[in-house]
């Protein structure tokens, strides 16, 4: 009988929380001068010590140690408007499902010599954080999501010539889910039961990186990220009718592949011009594998997403540097397929930040960001009227804040 519960109880999870967060939503925020340009550029080198995670190649350009830090909040607004409830989901709109969490990063730059640079970096790659009422009409899909990834990156990189630079990396990512739903009683179907998944899990990736300088005022950096498989073990503890189980549970989710473009062109002493092209793999994501006492298969239909940023960085002085960018990401599905716990449409980022560098070398730089993630429109009509729900979210955005510092130290590389 217990096994037939936990049979039961793995399929009603599975079909009712696919969690795909993991997946696709590879942060950009990261807390360096970069961000307050929505990332443009950041490929074709940061001139920072922030090089050694946005492109490793490109630390090659950096002359002497250099230590950065950041810290900062993220603030994020959800709010679903519901046009359609059923019998069994209701019509709750879930409230504001946002929340602040801190944030923060560190990178360290180190050349070795006219040609090897070595560097490190530990960041925040992926992250979610959302909070639903839990009689909101689309608990069956989410009611409380939190999601860490976490990496620790060594990388190397490698002067070929004058003009061509080479880079490797190897995150190590840990990551961590938590997840609360509403499931089906399947003994009292006029109520829902609640359910909670937890699990972790640490994956190594790899990128490889190029860096091109044309001459002293254009480059052009390529970054290519591997994907990470995370199978996160764990548990699902269901409180249902006719009691309390733990059932042992894992899932299976990917980080996409992406490919990463940028060019710098320099004009004149104070002036700088950054674009980037960004390519994310999200079928390689499409199906989430859910086991415990039986498996299933569940594919998520993703499309595959582009970015496009264009940001400019201009010198005021030779104390001061002010940032400004913006970008757009591609919508990766369509209102029949979206689900509430990964609520993305296409999404705008507008930053601004600025930079002060002192005589002493330390660096004291501020960044903000407001990125909309779009109306985000969930259509489960099919399903109507006994169940399912219509909508969309009439505030879904993030705000990104962050200080930064840097110190610059030791001989410039000879």
């Amino acid at each position: 009988m217990q096994q037939s519960w936990q049979r039961c109880l793995t399929t009603l999870l599975a079909l009712c929380a696919p969690p795909a967060f993991a997946g696709g939503l590879w942060i950009s925020e990261f807390g360096s001068p970069a961000m307050g340009r929505a990332g443009a550029g950041s490929a074709a080198g940061t001139d920072d010590a922030s090089a050694a995670l946005h492109n490793p190649a490109s630390m090659s350009r950096i002359k002497q140690p250099e230590l950065m830090v950041s810290g900062g909040l993220i603030s994020s607004t959800l709010e679903f408007d519901v046009s359609r409830g059923s019998l069994v989901n209701g019509s709750g709109g879930g409230g504001d499902a946002g929340g602040t969490v801190p944030g923060g990063s560190l990178f360290y730059v180190h050349p070795f010599n006219e040609r090897l640079t070595f560097g490190v970096s530990i960041a925040g790659l992926t992250g979610a954080v959302v909070d639903y009422d839990s009689d909101w009409v689309g608990r069956f899909q989410a009611t409380d999501i939190d999601l860490l990834g976490i990496a620790v990156m060594p990388a190397v990189s490698f002067r070929v010539n004058e003009m061509i630079s080479l880079g490797f990396a190897v995150p190590v990512m840990y990551s961590d889910l938590e997840m609360k739903i509403a499931v089906p009683d399947p003994m009292n179907p006029s109520s829902n039961g609640r359910a909670k998944l937890d699990g972790d899990d640490t994956q190594v990736g790899w990128n490889i990186s190029a860096l091109i300088e044309f001459d002293d005022a254009t480059r052009l950096g390529i970054f290519y990220q591997s994907k990470f498989e995370f199978d996160y073990g764990g548990d699902a503890h269901v409180d249902l009718q006719p009691g309390s189980l733990s059932v042992p549970i894992n899932t299976k989710l990917n980080m996409a592949p992406m490919i990463m473009i940028g060019i710098t062109r320099e004009f004149g002493d104070s002036l700088k011009a950054h674009l980037t092209f960004d390519w994310e793999e999200w079928t390689e994501m499409d199906d989430i594998i859910i086991s415990g006492e039986n498996t299933l298969v569940l594919p998520r239909n993703w499309d595959n997403t582009f970015k496009f940023a264009a940001g400019i960085e201009y010198q005021l002085n030779p104390a001061w540097t002010l940032n400004t960018g913006v970008s757009y990401d591609t919508d990766p599905t369509s209102p029949e397929k979206r689900t509430a716990d990964m609520p993305l449409d296409e999404q705008w980022r507008f930053a601004v930040g600025a930079v002060h560098e002192r005589p002493s070398g330390l660096s004291i730089g501020a960044h903000l960001v407001y990125a909309d993630y779009g109306s985000a429109e969930i259509d489960r009509s099919d399903l109507l009227p006994l169940s399912g729900f219509t909508g969309d979210y009439k505030d879904n955005n993030i705000i990104f804040f962050s200080v930064s510092l840097s110190w610059k130290f030791g001989a410039p590389r000879q």
